[in-house]
Order: structure tokens, then sequence, then C-alpha cells
């Protein structure tokens, strides 16, 4: 084995960390995410990530689990917990990012204000869905409306890697993200 490249490698292998300038810390490989008692030669997978399986079993409220997943909730309950925070502080400038965000935030939450409206808001999209009569008309109007908005759409056909064999194409079909204009 060549050990040119050992020197390259060492900076990763040593977990290089960052710290934001929030103080949270990153660092390139979770240790304790390794599972010593596997060989990384015999199985890569359960060797990089089977110390976080057995310390992490999928909850279950979930399908799958790993930590992306886990992730992604940490983050939500951060984002929830800025929200909670700013709508309850009564100190925000006006025009502030954060008085736009607690307002926004607290405008959604609004049941009874979202209950008094009704289907106001959205009573003029209504009646154009209404009066659409063909497929066309149809189609026409929900571009319109896609080009003006960012949604999600409820349900669309996009090419999606097969999961029995990867190099192949298939149709999925789920929400799709939508960006407007």
């Amino acid at each position: 084995m060549k050990l040119w490249h050992l020197p390259l490698l060492l900076p990763v292998a040593a977990g290089l960390s960052a710290q934001t300038p929030s103080g949270l810390i990153i660092t390139t490989i979770d240790k304790d995410a390794i599972d010593t008692n596997c060989k990384a030669c015999d199985d890569f997978y359960q060797y990089a990530i089977g110390g976080w399986h057995a310390r992490n079993p999928i909850p279950a409220c979930k399908e799958r689990w790993g930590k992306r997943w886990a992730a992604a909730d940490g983050n939500k309950e951060v984002l929830q917990s800025i929200r909670n925070g700013l709508s309850a502080r009564r100190d925000l400038r006006a025009g502030s990012e954060e008085r736009k965000v607690a307002d926004f935030y607290a405008a959604c939450m609004d049941q009874a204000t979202i209950e008094k409206a009704g289907v106001g808001p959205v009573r003029p999209l209504l009646e154009r869905i209404a009066k659409a009569g063909a497929k066309d008309e149809f189609l026409s109007l929900m571009r319109d409306f896609l080009s003006e908005a960012e949604t999600t759409v409820l349900l669309g056909i996009t090419p999606r890697p097969d999961s029995e064999n990867p190099r192949q194409t298939v149709a999925g079909s789920g929400p799709i993200r939508w960006r407007g204009r």
C-alpha cells in the first residue's frame, strides 16, 4: 500500500472541527457513531454509523431514521423555539426582521382570525377554478397560480431513482416543492 496520500487523510481522520458564529461546533467525523465491533472492510456502513444506530433506535412515529432525520427534527425544534421566543417578546422594533418573523408566525397561529376570514382570502381563486370548464383552462389556471406562488403541490410525477436499481430512473409521485417567479 502506498502511503503518499496519508498526510491528506490525517486531518479528516483527526476530526477537524469548526465553530460557527453562534457557537455550534461542526466536526467532520462523529467518532461516537463508529461501531468498533465491526471491521470496516466487512461492512463499512455498519462500521461508519452502527454506533449511532445502536444508541438511536427508530422512533415509533417514524418509518425510517438516521442522522439526517434526527438533524431535521432538531432543526425544527430550534426554529420552533426561535418563533416562540420572538412571539413572546414585546420589545421588538417595528419593521425589524425579528418583528416580521414574530408577526408572520402570530398571523399563522391566530385561529380566531383565520376562522373569521373563512374562504374569503382564497375566494377569487375558487371562483376562477369554478369557471374553468375545459382541462386546458384548468391547466392554464394552475400554471398562473403556481407561477405566482411558492407552494407545495399536493401530488406530482417526478423522475426518481429506482429503489431496487439506482441506475434506472422510474416515475415517482408525491408532494413537489414549487418555486414561482
